[in-house]
């Protein structure tokens, strides 16, 4: 089994912060957009951003589907509740000293 990271209440605050910001960047920038990468050997690739995959991007895991998340993300909505306890990543890097 992957470990993993338990997240303190203070650490959702943060990552809660983090996730409505990122969202509203996300909405703003991403969102709905398709980009085309075109490779040094020619070939070309698209990439193409949902709503859906903002929940993935963020690697946070949540009690909400992937819409939800993004929407209480984009409305101000999401708690704390929502950021599950229990984590795949440690986010340590960004929640030092919460």
């Amino acid at each position: 089994m992957a470990e993993q990271n338990i997240m303190t209440q203070n650490k959702k605050m943060f990552l809660r912060e983090c996730s409505i910001q990122g969202a509203c960047n996300y909405h703003h920038f991403l969102s709905g957009k398709v980009f085309l990468v075109i490779c040094e050997d020619g070939s070309e690739n698209t990439i193409r951003f949902f709503n859906k995959d903002f929940i993935h991007l963020s690697g946070i895991k949540s009690n909400l589907s992937d819409n939800t998340f993004f929407e209480s993300c984009k409305k101000n909505q999401l708690s704390e509740g929502n950021i599950l306890t229990r984590q795949k990543y440690n986010f340590l890097i960004c929640c030092q000293n919460r």
